[in-house]
């Protein structure tokens, strides 16, 4: 669907890194598809950039600060006898949360207060404090953590918002993420899980206090009096307070189950029951976007009779994989492929299982896929497994794991937990086995091989509709429609089909392109401009993250770094959107990792930024060789042969990568062809002046570039320097070249440089050396005077003396410049690369 800025902005948000939340892309996917402008909102981790990308979805990633978590833990970790000295980052960041949230409450229209706690709210507290009393007492006996008298007090206390003195880190986490959302300035906010639940409900206060109504969804993964919680007792208490005080707040409440959306409703007295969207996977089976991975037989390099069995998830000690690994001791010939999260330690245990048990050389541990890719890559295995541990939570709702196996047309040996053994035994699609016991669950793999035909005929096409996300989705749209009104999609699209007549009638707009990364606006301003006029559409320019926005001036968007102010943060973000969401073409001017890799290397990034529309390589000799190198062989350079050589090999990499993501590569200097025989010359685009330069009569200005030379070049520029004088003056670095008459390049830079261009186009002469192989293949003959070191001086004299040698140098190289470098030329290229025309995207 097409999207457009007034379209209503729906923000997610989820306490976790985002990759491999399969409910979370899912809902992105979705909501985008239905029309909305989605951001996903994220945790940081050193495993992920601040950056992704779900399909069009922008994803960013915060790192909160945790100051008050960290006050927690240091008084906790506290000898009896040790002075206490209160943190001051901790203290004023708690006065700053504490008025964030009293301007929220004082903008509420529902009165700011909250509900006091569920009967089941104060047993969890009550609950969590004998559980610290016990707690506290042994830590006292060990001389650490004295301090957890604190906890018990406030989890003891009976009014609203305790949770947060009792367990800190939610008030870090709160604020971190409603900083974001409010920057964001969302229409709707979708929270899963419990993690961004007080950002949400502080978030909307503040909006609130904007003149703004934003209501807010909570997506209840699971149930969290079930869930085991590391740390001490009032860890889990504060959550579930969080959650009994938050929960009937929510303008909507989701979750995953029959059983799950009865129980919330019970627990938390809820006005109405919330809406169940199953964990369902999409129905269609998507290969790898990337191109980088396999199925996963072929990934085990097993042949199709071997029987494989796979489990995807994590591998945490509640999940059983370790009894399935027990078990393969007892079901001779069957492997098993994990895939699974990136944990070294949980993977190396794993592994000891293994060893221990004699199968290691039939367990197979590899990492994720996308996850709409999920059931493409799985489907070449024989059986999914899915060997949950009892806990309340596994009870309650059958795994997502289950699901995406039916849609692999896998069948399932499952463990006997609640939901999972009733949903096995009634479609028969599986064999039961108990859970944690290693021989129980080698019998249910044996019966399951035994007739894996008869188990894989039941996986009906009815079943697997009723499970699939498409059906689920629905749910979804409804919810977001009901809270939105008008303001909805759904609205837009019919107020939209009693217009038709009128929007087919509509002029059509150019395409949309991004230029990125910019790193000078005044050098990327003439490309921009024709390129904008030859497509009849706009040219954004996006700058990298982090870069210093001075210089770049107001029309650069720069993506913003983790600890960006709100308004770098909203900004960054609608720039970062600008190229994976609402652009129509994206043309890269380097082919290293633009966001850190949108959570792969950076082939995955470029492979993933082509998947949805057109992207091309756009690059000068730098990008492609390197800074401070030859970039072809040159016999004036000795070194050159050997460092081109190195050269040829870092150029294939680009070629390769380039091949590999399926974009076209343009080049802007000859050179960098030498290396790229595939790539298409697009000359650099400059300013062109009105008409050649006129010297007067006074010295000549010259122009001496910055940057590595050789030694004998070296010498010559130190001769020129100290040889000026009445005939010639040596200006200082970084003067426009509207007040230079003379250009002095690089010997070494073996191309046509964008500075000795625009110095062409500016009507300046240009000295240098361009090698016959970077001249080879130029439109016309290229007016730079070829000199050696030995000869700088004197050709410098040589100008100054002959001034109508100079004006018909300068008339040659601005007429070179308006030919090849003024624009037309370059844009024709590069929107013929991008499939692009006037009438719109290719």
């Amino acid at each position: 669907m097409a999207h457009t800025a007034d379209a209503p902005h729906l923000v997610m948000v989820v306490g976790n890194r985002v990759v491999g939340d399969s409910r979370v892309e899912k809902a992105a996917l979705s909501a985008y598809a239905a029309g909305y402008r989605v951001t996903v909102v994220g945790l940081i981790h050193r495993t992920v950039p601040p950056f992704g990308l779900i399909g069009r979805v922008p994803v960013y990633r915060v790192r909160p600060d945790y100051p008050l978590h960290a006050e927690w833990q240091r008084r906790h970790r506290l000898d009896a006898e040790e002075e206490e000295q209160p943190d001051v980052r901790a203290r004023a960041a708690e006065r700053g949360y504490a008025q964030r949230r009293l301007a929220a409450d004082a903008a509420r229209t529902d009165g700011g207060r909250a509900r006091r706690f569920t009967v089941p709210a104060r047993r969890a507290l009550l609950w969590a404090q004998s559980r610290v009393d016990t707690v506290a007492q042994h830590v006292q006996e060990q001389r650490t953590g004295a301090r957890l008298r604190v906890a018990e007090l406030h989890a003891r206390a009976p009014w609203p918002g305790a949770w947060r003195r009792a367990w800190p880190l939610i008030q870090d986490l709160e604020h971190a993420f409603a900083d974001v959302i409010v920057s964001l300035e969302p229409d709707l906010i979708h929270v899963h899980d419990r993690h961004p639940m007080p950002a949400a409900r502080t978030a909307q206060g503040l909006l609130a206090a904007r003149g703004r109504h934003v209501p807010w969804v909570y997506d209840a993964h699971e149930w969290l009096p079930g869930v085991t919680f590391t740390g001490p007792a009032v860890h889990g208490a504060a959550w579930r307070a969080a959650e009994a005080e938050l929960a009937p707040l929510a303008d909507a409440v989701v979750t995953v189950s029959e059983e799950l959306a009865d129980m919330l409703q019970r627990r938390h007295n809820l006005r109405q029951r919330p809406a169940v969207v199953t964990n369902a996977p999409f129905s269609e089976l998507v290969p790898d976007p990337s191109g980088s991975r396999r199925t996963v037989r072929e990934e085990c390099g097993l042949a199709p009779d071997v029987p494989l069995l796979v489990y995807v998830g994590r591998i945490a000690e509640k999940r059983g994989v370790a009894t399935v690994v027990r078990a393969l001791a007892d079901v001779p010939g069957a492997h098993l492929a994990v895939v699974a999260s990136p944990e070294v330690d949980l993977r190396n245990a794993l592994r000891d299982v293994a060893r221990e048990v004699g199968v290691a050389d039939r367990l197979h541990i590899l990492d994720y896929v996308p996850a709409q890719s999920v059931t493409w890559y799985i489907s070449s295995a024989t059986a999914g497994v899915s060997p949950l541990s009892h806990t309340a939570a596994h009870h309650e709702a059958l795994a997502t794991k289950v699901r995406e196996y039916l849609h692999a047309r896998l069948p399932v040996v499952g463990s006997d937990v609640r939901a999972q053994a009733r949903f096995l035994s009634r479609t028969g699609v599986g064999t039961v086995h108990a859970a944690d016991d290693p021989v129980d669950c080698a019998r249910a793999v044996q019966q399951l091989l035994a007739d894996v035909d008869e188990y894989r005929a039941r996986i009906t096409p009815e079943l697997l509709a009723e499970h699939s996300w498409e059906r689920q989705e629905r749910t979804l749209h409804e919810v977001w429609a009901r809270l939105l009104g008008d303001r909805s999609p759904a609205a837009g699209r019919s107020k939209a089909a009693d217009d038709e007549t009128d929007a087919a009638m509509a002029p059509s707009r150019g395409p949309r392109i991004v230029l990125t990364p910019v790193r000078n606006a005044r050098a990327a301003r003439p490309l921009v401009k024709e390129l904008a006029e030859a497509s009849g559409g706009s040219v954004r320019m996006v700058a990298g993250t982090g870069t210093p926005r001075s210089g770049l001036g107001a029309e650069v968007s720069v993506l913003p770094a983790v600890g960006s102010t709100e308004a770098e943060v909203r900004d960054g973000v609608a720039a970062y959107r600008e190229i994976v969401a609402d652009s129509d073409a994206v043309l890269l001017r380097q082919t290293t990792q633009l966001f850190g890799g949108l959570g792969g290397d950076a082939d995955a990034e470029l492979a993933e930024l082509a998947r949805h529309r057109p992207v091309a390589l756009f690059l000068d000799a730098v990008a492609v060789t390197g800074p401070g190198e030859p970039p072809v062989p040159d016999p004036l350079d000795a070194s050159s042969e050997r460092v081109a050589q190195r050269l040829v090999r870092q150029a294939r990499r680009t070629r390769d990568r380039a091949a590999r993501a399926g974009v076209p590569v343009l080049v802007t200097g000859m050179s960098a062809r030498h290396h790229l025989p595939q790539a298409v010359w697009a000359p650099v685009v400059v300013h062109v002046a009105d008409s050649p330069r006129k010297p007067g009569p006074g010295p000549l200005r010259v122009l001496v570039v910055e940057g590595e030379r050789g030694p004998q070049e070296a010498s010559a520029v130190t001769s020129l320097r100290a040889a000026a004088g009445s005939a010639w003056r040596v200006a200082e670095p970084g003067t426009p070249l509207e007040e230079v008459d003379v250009v002095v390049e690089r010997l070494r830079a073996g191309d046509l440089t964008d500075l000795a261009a625009a110095a062409l186009g500016a009507g300046c002469v240009v000295l240098g050396h361009v090698p016959a192989a970077a001249r080879a293949g130029l439109p016309a003959v290229l007016p730079v005077v070829e000199i050696t070191p030995d000869g700088l001086v004197a050709a410098v004299a040589g100008l100054s003396r002959d001034r109508d040698r100079f004006a018909d140098l300068s008339a040659a190289g601005w007429k070179y410049a308006a030919d090849v470098h003024a624009g037309p030329l370059t844009a024709a290229t590069v929107l013929a690369a991008l499939g692009l025309d006037r009438s719109g995207a290719g």
